[in-house]
């Protein structure tokens, strides 16, 4: 499943900030050029309006400067989260390297590949969640949980602002009806703000399980209950 998220303009501003940072590869696709012509680059510098991307030499575009004043969408990878915008193409520098000067954009998505289904709890259970900058964890409700995830509720005077997309996290919870309790690594892939209720809603993707035989140990009892509830269902 993928879902492709609206960043709000901080979310998005923090998100070209750790871009600049970072100088992030990223894949520019003109929409002037063929489809699924990509020009590969680096962002090398960046203003209140406008970031400066350094292109690879291997460019599939031989009169660059045609580019300018064309629309164009953008790709890159943070974190282990697939950030897309559409932007314009401002100006061309030739020397002493190719680059493009792309219009600040005016917003950003994320695009959230979720990979499995999630299973909405039939009781909500306590969940825990902090940062490494937290000296207190915050207590919500679990609302969903899958193999490769789960979905969160807390209330604002539990939840701390500063759980956004692409923030790394560690939560522990339990799964109602059954005695494990379970803490594994994530990161927030959605964030909604139910104004109304005052709550916050959480979705967490499990992260850094790979080389961690613990969390791997996690993961499969996960799954053997997600079989077990799966298989219990009429």
């Amino acid at each position: 499943m993928i879902l492709s998220i609206d960043l709000t303009p901080r979310q998005a501003q923090r998100v070209i900030q750790q871009a600049l940072r970072a100088r992030a590869e990223v894949q520019i696709e003109p929409r002037v050029l063929p489809e699924g012509a990509t020009l590969a680059g680096v962002i090398e510098d960046g203003s209140d309006t406008s970031l400066a991307i350094r292109i690879s030499r291997d460019s599939p575009v031989d009169d660059i400067c045609r580019l300018i004043g064309s629309f164009c969408e953008v790709r890159t990878n943070l974190s282990g989260q697939l950030y897309v915008f559409t932007t314009t193409i401002l100006a061309v520098r030739e020397q002493p390297h190719v680059s493009l000067q792309l219009a600040m954009p005016e917003s950003v998505q994320v695009v959230n590949r979720r990979q499995y289904e999630r299973t909405n709890t039939t009781v909500a259970s306590q969940m825990r969640i902090w940062t490494d900058s937290e000296s207190q964890a915050s207590t919500g409700l679990l609302t969903s949980v899958a193999p490769g995830g789960i979905g969160a509720r807390l209330p604002f005077t539990d939840a701390p602002q500063e759980y956004y997309i692409g923030d790394r996290v560690r939560v522990r919870f339990e799964i109602a009806g059954f005695d494990d309790q379970f803490e594994l690594d994530a990161v927030v892939c959605n964030r909604l703000v139910h104004d109304a209720s005052q709550e916050l809603e959480l979705g967490l993707e499990f992260a850094g399980t790979a080389d961690d035989p613990a969390a791997t140990r996690t993961l499969t009892r996960i799954r053997s209950i997600l079989s077990q509830l799966t298989s219990d269902l009429p």
